[in-house]
C-alpha cells in the first residue's frame, strides 16, 4: 500500500461540534460574508433570482398544503421496499419516481430482526466495557465509536452493499469521474437514545456542510440552476459538481469531507413517530430552491446583500433551519416522522433533505441505530478512504471526525480478519484492503491512489 497522505488531526468533540445550536455560535464568524452575496449576484441576475425567490415561497406553500391533505386522509407519505423486491428488480416505476421526489425512503429487512438484535447488544458491551464517550459526555446518547465489531459487520454485510448499490443508482454523473455501481465505507458513529431523553436534539438541519454551498465555487455550481432564477430545472440528482465540491472550507470537527449520495441509518430497535426517531421535510427540491436564495433576501422578501449572514450556515458548523428564518419552509408542519421502523430496517435520506431528530424521545425501548450512508467511487473518495483505511488499522477516529475517542486504546474493536469474516471480498473492497475490480480508467486511478 503506498505512502499515506498527510492526515487532518481535529480537534476534540463530539456530535454538538457540528451544530451552532448545539455548541453555540460567535457572530463574528460573519464579518465579511456579505462580500460573497454581492459577489454571487454579480454573476447572476438580481431579477431572476427576486422572481425565483418568490416562485420558491409559493412552492413550499403548496407543498405543505398537499402534505396536510395526505395526512387528512391517511396516505402513506414516505416510500417503503422490501429489501427482497429490491434485490430481485422487483422495485416499480411509481415507486423509484415517488423516491426521487420525497427523497427519502425506507427499505425493511435489511438484515434479520434478530441478528439486528444482537448487534445493538454486541454494540452496547462495547461502549459500556471501553467507557466510551459521547454526547452528552454525562449521559451518551449517540457514542464516538467507528470501529466496533457491530459497526463494521453492518456496514460490511452484502445485503447492506446491494442497498447502497441501488441507491447510488438513482444518481447520476460522468462516467469517468464517479461509479455509482461502487459503494465505498464511510465511517460514523451510533447511537442508543434511551427512553425519556431529551438532551439528544438535533434541530432541523441538513448534511454536507454549511456555508461552504455559497462559498466553495465548485460546491455553487451544484446549485447554479437555483442561482440563475431557473430552479424548476435543478437536478437534484446530478453529481457532475458535488464530485470535486469543499464541503468542509473550515475543517469543522465532524464536518463530512465525503461525497455522500445518501445519509441514512440502521435500525437496531423498534422506534417509530416521536420515540427519539427521524424526521424528514418531505418536498427537498422546493425546499431547496427557497433556502439557496433565502439568504440574499430580508424578512420583507426585498433584496438585501447589506447584511453578512447567510441564514443557518455558520462557517465552521452545519446548515440549520429554523421557523424564525426558514419561514416558508413552515417546519412545525412540513416536517414529518418516519413510520415506525424495526431493527434490520434502513431508512435513507437524500443530501439535500432537511432533517431533524424528535425532539424528547417518548417511546418505551432505547431507540437504536447505526449511522450508514452511501458513497460512490470518486477520486476524491478513493483518497479519503485510503486515511480511513488506516483509521481502521489503528483505531483512530476517521480524519472527518473529532478526536479524542480513545478507540485506539480498545482491545476488542474490529479487525481485518473480523471484516473478512463480516463481508468477504467485497467487504474488503469497500473499505479500501482489496483492490477494486474492473478495468476502467476510473477503477485504476482508485487502485493507484490505494495500492500504488
Amino acid at each position: 500500500m503506498n505512502a499515506i497522505r498527510t492526515r487532518k488531526v481535529k480537534a476534540v468533540g463530539d456530535i454538538s461540534s457540528v451544530f451552532g445550536s448545539l455548541s453555540g455560535v460567535n457572530p463574528d464568524l460573519w464579518r465579511g460574508f456579505d462580500q460573497l452575496k454581492k459577489k454571487i449576484v454579480s454573476e447572476h441576475n438580481a431579477d431572476a433570482m427576486q422572481h425565483a425567490y418568490i416562485r420558491a415561497i409559493e412552492a413550499c406553500r403548496e407543498q405543505v398544503n398537499q402534505l396536510q391533505r395526505k395526512q387528512r386522509i391517511g396516505e402513506a407519505i414516505v416510500p417503503e421496499v422490501n429489501f427482497a423486491d429490491l434485490a430481485s428488480g422487483q422495485v416499480s416505476s411509481q415507486t423509484r419516481q415517488a423516491i426521487k421526489q420525497i427523497g427519502t425512503v425506507i427499505v425493511r429487512g435489511v438484515m434479520p430482526a434478530e441478528d439486528a438484535r444482537n448487534l445493538k447488544r454486541d454494540l452496547q458491551s462495547y461502549c459500556v466495557r471501553n467507557r466510551a464517550g459521547g454526547f452528552p459526555q454525562s449521559n451518551p446518547q449517540v457514542y464516538e465509536v467507528y470501529w466496533s465489531k457491530a459497526q463494521v459487520q453492518a456496514r460490511s454485510q452484502p445485503s447492506m452493499l446491494r442497498v447502497q448499490n441501488w441507491l447510488n443508482g438513482f444518481w447520476h454523473g460522468p462516467n469517468d469521474r464517479v461509479d455509482t455501481s461502487v459503494s465505498l465505507t464511510y465511517a460514523d458513529r451510533a447511537r442508543i437514545r434511551i427512553p425519556g431523553d431529551t438532551s439528544f436534539t438535533l434541530s432541523h438541519h441538513i448534511d454536507g456542510g454549511g456555508i461552504e454551498r455559497w462559498q466553495d465555487p465548485t460546491y455553487r455550481k451544484v446549485y447554479q440552476a437555483i442561482l440563475d432564477g431557473r430552479w424548476e430545472e435543478y437536478d437534484n440528482l446530478d453529481l457532475t459538481h458535488r464530485i470535486d465540491a469543499n464541503m468542509n472550507l473550515h475543517a469543522a470537527p465532524g464536518g463530512c469531507s465525503v461525497l455522500r449520495g445518501y445519509q441514512g441509518w440502521l435500525s437496531l430497535s423498534n422506534s417509530g413517530p416521536g420515540e427519539g426517531s427521524l424526521r424528514i421535510n418531505p418536498f427537498p427540491k422546493e425546499a431547496a430552491a427557497y433556502w439557496m436564495l433565502r439568504p440574499f433576501f430580508n424578512d420583507k422578501g426585498e433584496m438585501d446583500l447589506d447584511d453578512p449572514v447567510f441564514h443557518g450556515a455558520v462557517p465552521g458548523k452545519g446548515q440549520e433551519m429554523n421557523t424564525s428564518l426558514h419561514p416558508a419552509l413552515q417546519l412545525d408542519s412540513s416536517m414529518l416522522g418516519i413510520p415506525k421502523m424495526h431493527p434490520g430496517d434502513y431508512v435513507a435520506w437524500h443530501a439535500d433533505t432537511i432533517h431533524a431528530v424528535d425532539a424528547e424521545h417518548r417511546g418505551s425501548e432505547d431507540a437504536s441505530v447505526l449511522y450508514i450512508p452511501t458513497v460512490p467511487l470518486t477520486l476524491p473518495n478513493a483518497r479519503y478512504l485510503q486515511t480511513q483505511r488506516a483509521d481502521f488499522l489503528t483505531g483512530l477516529a476517521p480524519e472527518d471526525f473529532p478526536s479524542g475517542s480513545r478507540e485506539e486504546t480498545f482491545p476488542d474493536r474490529a479487525t481485518v480478519r473480523d471484516l473478512v469474516e463480516f463481508g468477504g471480498l467485497a467487504g474488503l473492497q469497500s473499505m479500501g484492503l482489496a483492490p477494486l475490480t474492473g478495468k476502467d480508467a476510473l477503477a485504476q486511478q482508485a487502485n493507484q491512489i490505494l495500492f500504488s
